[in-house]
Formats: structure tokens, sequence, C-alpha cells
């Protein structure tokens, strides 16, 4: 099965995660979207890096298409730390279609 990979943006749109998905994004609906829909992969500690920097990453570029969300979609982790283990959530407000660099 074909993974569609989409970045996960945060409102602010200083940083995103990597989001995958089965379906593609002309598929996705914005009023019927929930964190099971997606597979949530960290770019570092808290589940969320610098937008560049996790394009650069993935060798990914954005298409200039998204899907701002009426509501967001919080994804939740726990990171081990020297012992520690630190929950964290992140919200994501906009899913922005990804395709790879040549």
């Amino acid at each position: 099965m074909k993974h569609h990979i989409f970045l996960g943006i945060h409102e602010s749109r200083k940083t995103a995660c990597i989001l995958t998905c089965l379906l593609p994004f002309d598929q996705l609906d914005a009023n019927d979207l929930s964190s099971q829909d997606f597979r949530h992969h960290s770019t570092n500690w808290n589940g969320c890096d610098d937008i560049s920097r996790t394009l650069k990453l993935r060798n990914l570029r954005l298409t200039g298409r998204e899907i701002v969300l009426p509501k967001p979609i919080v994804f939740r982790g726990v990171d081990p730390d020297m012992g520690h283990y630190y929950n964290w959530t992140y919200p994501v407000s906009i899913i922005a279609e990804t395709e790879k660099n040549e």
C-alpha cells in the first residue's frame, strides 16, 4: 500500500511534523479527519521541527496545496530523556501536500 506524505503544520506555521496517510490529498475531508487517519513521524524530541529543516531532511517540497482544519488535530506522544519521560502534545491546524524533490 502506498502511503502519502504530508506536513502537519502548527497554526504559527513555524513548525511541522511529517504525517503519512493511505488517502491521497484530494480525498482528505477537513471536516472528517482525526489523528487516527494519520501516522505521525517525529523529526525531533517533541514531534515537530522547523518547516524548512523537516522538508530538507525528507527531501520534500510543498506543492502549495493545503487544508486548513476547522479544529486542530492533536497528536500525543512520550519521549524518554535521561531516565525521565516527557509527555507532549502537538496540534496540527494545516495539512500541506508534499512531493519528493527530483
